[in-house]
């Protein structure tokens, strides 16, 4: 006799609970391990990463993405989609992949990109081989940009891809005994069209034509093939996800005008698309995107992860982007209410104490829920600190903030790292050592969070805590990554409010 464990036991017992005793949480951005840098302009040297695709083999998940410096972008492996760890694959002729894609067919694992043509290996981390370029049925090669592989319920494989600039998406049906073979010659879907307006360039949608359309990718749900793309660009904070919908997996399509399905919302994350979905622990949906950085170059990206849905008209929801504490994929069975209840307590506070602080870079520009400022210690500041009065806020009646105070149960620091001066790809493996502790009084202090000993290279850390009662949050900074400032563009403490404020 089978037995099916319920979902959250089942979740429990891939993820476990933390030490505080509390269900795996994630938040965006990603805390993705070994992003490469570039730095190839003197002076602005910065990490990347894009494009993720995620799939499942053999009992974890890989993702794929597009790199920064000489990196593969390839892989980063996890058992439960929230905690990632990069281990390179062998790549026989050492190729970069950009905007890579991965899918397995038969006893192969099919690795390709923009313009590489097909690599296959029989183990997902390689050794990879050049297999070839896809052919149309003439015998012609395809140059396929931002290729997406999709495998249907039937057996069937398909190829989806960009044509550049606004000239749309094109795909067409692969031999599944050879995939580098077209069946048919590619057909073309739709193009770039300015009456959608979210399509057209700038960052208010103001170019009315001029777009770039790209990122494909094709999902089925029940008997409809959803293919979405991005628009209008990926350095554009405007980036966002549309879908056309068909009753087969060549059209024809019909947009759809609930489009786009994740865009900007005017917060921390933006620039979302270029994306891929995949299934869960629990089998429900989720969404790996693109989100826009952009500070010291115009590529500068992260990732991000949402919740995907359908409604009862059987439209695609992204429930993103979402920029606070959620549960982690499997531990809710509501994922239109995911959030856990923590917010930002820490934005625009106006006590906020720095140990130093480079000309223009004050500590107000890391608790402004903007990714485009950032506070910078001083290069002779041996351990940076910063120190936030949670109650202190904009109002005629201080006395009546003094009296807040607040349940903090975690923190977000999103590193700058600007200005780099060391050499490209994956160069460290000495990760941010810092330590977090909170006060009732800002005299008093006591840790919550150590991480004097972390070895782990990272550019965005999430660190929880029990619920503690705290007024005051004070970050130290012991060490850092060679050839880098102490720069954070954002530092932001979770929690709730511990008692109402005072009636006006």
């Amino acid at each position: 006799m089978s037995m099916k464990l319920p979902s959250l036991l089942v979740a429990m017992l891939i993820y476990g609970l933390s030490s505080a005793g509390q269900a795996p949480q994630y938040i965006n951005p990603l805390q993705l391990d070994a992003i490469a840098f570039n730095n190839r302009e003197p002076g602005r040297g910065h990490r990347s990463v894009a494009d993720p695709q995620v799939i499942f083999h053999k009992g974890k998940y890989y993702m794929a993405a597009t790199g920064g410096g000489d990196a593969k972008g390839l892989f980063w492996v996890s058992d439960d989609m929230v905690n990632w760890s990069y281990h390179e694959p062998v790549i026989s002729d050492g190729t970069n992949f950009i905007a890579p894609h991965v899918i397995a067919v038969g006893d192969y694992i099919y690795l390709t990109g923009n313009h590489t043509g097909l690599y296959r290996s029989k183990n997902i981390m390689g050794p990879y081989e050049k297999y070839g370029d896809f052919i149309r049925p003439g015998g012609e090669v395809l140059k396929c940009f931002d290729p997406a592989l999709f495998m249907d319920t039937d057996g069937k494989v398909y190829v989806y891809y960009s044509g550049g600039a606004e000239r749309g998406i094109y795909g067409a049906e692969l031999d599944k005994n050879d995939i580098r073979k077209l069946v048919n010659e590619p057909a073309h879907f739709f193009a770039y069209n300015p009456a959608h307006a979210w399509e057209n360039q700038g960052s208010f949608n103001e170019y009315t034509h001029v777009s770039w359309i790209e990122g494909p990718y094709m999902t089925k749900h029940n008997d409809t093939y959803y293919l979405q793309y991005s628009a209008p660009g990926t350095d554009m904070k405007t980036y966002a996800v549309g879908v056309y919908r068909s009753k087969y997996p060549l059209g024809p399509f019909t947009y759809d005008e609930t489009s786009p399905v994740l865009k900007n919302k005017g917060g921390l994350i933006n620039g979302t698309g270029h994306h891929s979905i995949i299934n869960g622990p629990d089998g429900s949906l989720w969404c790996f995107y693109t989100m826009l950085v952009n500070n010291w170059h115009f590529f500068e990206r992260r990732i991000a992860m949402d919740h995907v849905t359908f409604d009862k008209e059987g439209h695609m929801v992204i429930i993103g982007p979402t920029e606070t504490p959620q549960m982690a994929p499997g531990f809710n069975k509501d994922l239109k209410k995911n959030q856990t209840g923590s917010i930002p307590l820490s934005v625009d506070k106006l006590k906020t104490n720095v140990s130093s602080h480079t000309p223009g870079r004050g500590p107000e520009y890391a608790i402004d829920n903007y990714l485009r400022t950032w506070w910078q210690a001083d290069s002779t500041d041996a351990k940076p600190w910063l120190e936030i009065d949670l109650r202190a806020h904009i109002g005629i009646d201080p006395v009546r903030f003094a009296k807040q105070s607040f349940n903090v149960d975690g923190f977000r620091i999103i590193f700058a790292e600007g200005g780099y001066r060391g050499k490209r790809g994956i160069t460290s493996s000495l990760g941010y050592q810092y330590k977090i502790d909170v006060s009732d009084d800002g005299k008093q202090y006591r840790n919550v969070v150590d991480k004097s000993a972390n070895k782990t290279d990272r550019a965005i850390e999430f660190d929880r805590i029990a619920a503690t009662q705290a007024k005051f949050v004070k970050l130290t900074i012991l060490n850092k990554p060679p050839n880098t400032d102490v720069s954070i563009l954002e530092f932001t403490v979770f929690g709730q409010a511990l008692i109402p404020p005072p009636k006006l």
